[in-house]
C-alpha cells in the first residue's frame, strides 16, 4: 500500500508547554485513522499543524508525494486535507447553502448572486452525500453543522478530511 501522509519528528511547543514531541505519523492510501487520547494529549495540535492552523516547530510533512515545509492553511486544503474542529463557526443568521458557498458565491456576469444554482448545487451535494437535503434554505440547526461542514470541505473540493468529534 501506498504512503499518503507522512509526519516525522513533529515537535510543537507552547511558550514554556512542549505540547508535541518528536510525533510520528504514517497513513497508507486508503487507510482510516483515529486519534485518541485523553484531554492535552496533542490529538488537536497535530491536527492544527498538519492542516497549517499553526506552524509546526520541527519535523517534516509529507502528504501525496509533495513536502510541506511550513504547511499554511490554504495549502492544506488545496491538496485536500481539511479539519473539521469541534468548535465550529458557522454563521448562524445564513442558511446552509449560503454558509457552503461562503466566499465562494456563484454569481452572474453583473456580479449578481445566483441563488438558485447554489441552492440546486447544495441540494445536490447533499444528494450525493447520501443526505436529504429538503432544507437547504433553512437556517442552520445545530444538529446538522458537523454534517454540513462535511459538505462544505467536500464543495471546496477537498476529499480527504481529518474530522474531530464527528458524531455529536
Amino acid at each position: 500500500m501506498n504512503t499518503i501522509l507522512k509526519m516525522c519528528n513533529i515537535s510543537k511547543s507552547f511558550g514554556g508547554v512542549r505540547a508535541l514531541v518528536d510525533v510520528h505519523l504514517t497513513v497508507g492510501t486508503g487507510e482510516i485513522h483515529a486519534l485518541m487520547g485523553e484531554n492535552g494529549a496533542g490529538k488537536s495540535t497535530l491536527m492544527n499543524v498538519l492542516t497549517g492552523v499553526v506552524p509546526l516547530d520541527e519535523g517534516t510533512i509529507e502528504f501525496d508525494g509533495k513536502f510541506y515545509p511550513r504547511p499554511t492553511i490554504r495549502q492544506m486544503e488545496e491538496a485536500g486535507i481539511a479539519f473539521v474542529h469541534q468548535e465550529l463557526s458557522v454563521i448562524n443568521d445564513l442558511t446552509v447553502y449560503e454558509n457552503i458557498f461562503l466566499n465562494r458565491e456563484i454569481r452572474n456576469k453583473w456580479h449578481v448572486l445566483e441563488k438558485k444554482q447554489m441552492i440546486e448545487k447544495t441540494r445536490d451535494l447533499f444528494a450525493r452525500l447520501g443526505q436529504l437535503a429538503a432544507a437547504v434554505r433553512a437556517p442552520f440547526p445545530h444538529w446538522r453543522f458537523r454534517f454540513a461542514f462535511f459538505a462544505i470541505i467536500h464543495k471546496r473540493h477537498t476529499f480527504r478530511s481529518f474530522l474531530k468529534e464527528w458524531i455529536p
